[in-house]
């Protein structure tokens, strides 16, 4: 199991957000790399990370 966590993923869903967008392609390679690699979470995007060093800190 991966736990996958994006901001803004560029799709038609987030098509007015102004903020920066991750693609859905990029998400998918990271996730596939983590279950390739073992890892059980992906944070997939700046903002993603950001939050995550946040809530850690």
């Amino acid at each position: 199991m991966v736990a996958t966590h994006a901001a803004f993923i560029d799709t038609e869903m987030a098509a007015r957000v102004t903020q920066p967008k991750i693609s859905p392609a990029d998400v998918v390679r990271q996730t596939l790399d983590a279950v390739e690699t073992g890892r059980e979470e992906v944070l997939a995007d700046e903002i993603t990370r950001q939050v995550k060093a946040g809530l850690s800190a």
